[in-house]
Order: C-alpha cells, then sequence, then structure tokens
C-alpha cells in the first residue's frame, strides 16, 4: 500500500493515478488532516505493508533534546 504524506499535493497524487499507482493519501482519503509526525508511524503499523512517502527532508531524524 503506497501511502502519501498529507503535503504531497494534489496534483502530484493524480499523476501517480494516471500512471495506474495507487495511492492513498493521508488526510484526504485515510487517516485525519493535520496529523502530526509522531502519530503517523503508529498509524502506519496499523495497514497491510505500507510504503510512505514524504517531502518533509527531516522526517526520519530522530528529536534530540
Amino acid at each position: 500500500m503506497n501511502v502519501l504524506d498529507e503535503n504531497i499535493s494534489r496534483i502530484q497524487r493524480q499523476l501517480l493515478r494516471d500512471w495506474h499507482i495507487p495511492v492513498h493519501h493521508i488526510g484526504y482519503e485515510m487517516g485525519r488532516k493535520g496529523m502530526k509526525d509522531e502519530e503517523i508511524i503508529p498509524f502506519l503499523l496499523t495497514l497491510p505493508r505500507p510504503t510512505f512517502f514524504t517531502i518533509d527532508w527531516d522526517y526520519f531524524k530522530p528529536n534530540t533534546v
């Protein structure tokens, strides 16, 4: 299951669908709008074999306090 972060544009989502790539968009088709980064991973773990796409350059970095 290909899951797009909320920050991926609708145009990019439609382009993928035009190429017959099935995608689900957080905040539009699943999850809810405004999900925080900390909420996304637990949400993804409830899905069957998700692959998550985002354009957040720092999404993978752990929080350092």
